[in-house]
């Protein structure tokens, strides 16, 4: 049984940044990729935690915009492979108690 891959959130994100050539919010890039809001979020602090796309703080919106040639990643996946069965999330201690 093979199963089909999508692409990551990671490089939607990242493509999004670097095809607009402009600031982007969280909520514009969450729009555009239809990821959720967790993995945008994610995505964006990887991609900074390796220089791909930097920060600007304005008035209290966070913006990001792409900087490709300061990217330093190893590797680079560009598509993922989705659980059959998603894993069962783990209860906490307080609310079985």
């Amino acid at each position: 049984m093979k199963h089909s891959q999508e692409p990551s959130c990671v490089s939607l994100v990242f493509g999004v940044l670097v095809g607009s050539d402009d600031f982007k919010t969280v909520q514009q890039l969450k729009d555009e990729t239809r990821c959720n809001m967790n993995q945008v979020l994610a995505a964006t602090h990887s991609l900074h935690k390796y220089k791909a796309v930097e920060v600007m703080i304005s008035g209290g919106t966070t913006y990001w915009y792409a900087t490709p040639e300061t990217d330093t990643r190893q590797c680079h996946r560009d598509f993922r492979t989705p659980e059959a069965k998603p894993r069962k999330t783990r209860k906490s201690k307080r609310a079985a108690a």
